[in-house]
């Protein structure tokens, strides 16, 4: 049924975001931190280097999708100025 391959890239996510760096993609200057971790959900914050904003990022691996569901969202504002997608194809490259 691909569950096992599909925990396996989950693992993988996580375990690229656990290595992410600040200024990756010459975004997330402040760097991020993991706020919630289970099996099949992570919970991160990103925060920019010059105004501290926080973004918030959740990946989530359901049993009845396949593959990662993500959210990506700015706290603040009305733009994100297209830093949620830069960060995101920066994970998944």
């Amino acid at each position: 049924d691909g569950g096992g391959t599909n925990k396996e890239a989950f693992q993988t996510l996580k375990n690229v975001v656990k290595s992410y760096k600040a200024g990756q993609g010459g975004i997330d200057g402040g760097g991020c931190a993991i706020m919630k971790e289970t099996d099949n959900y992570l919970y991160v914050q990103f925060e920019s280097l010059k105004k501290g904003y926080i973004d918030d990022v959740e990946f989530a691996l359901t049993k009845d999708t396949k593959g990662v569901q993500v959210r990506s969202g700015s706290r603040v504002g009305y733009t994100d100025f297209g830093v949620n997608a830069i960060r995101l194809n920066y994970l998944a490259s």
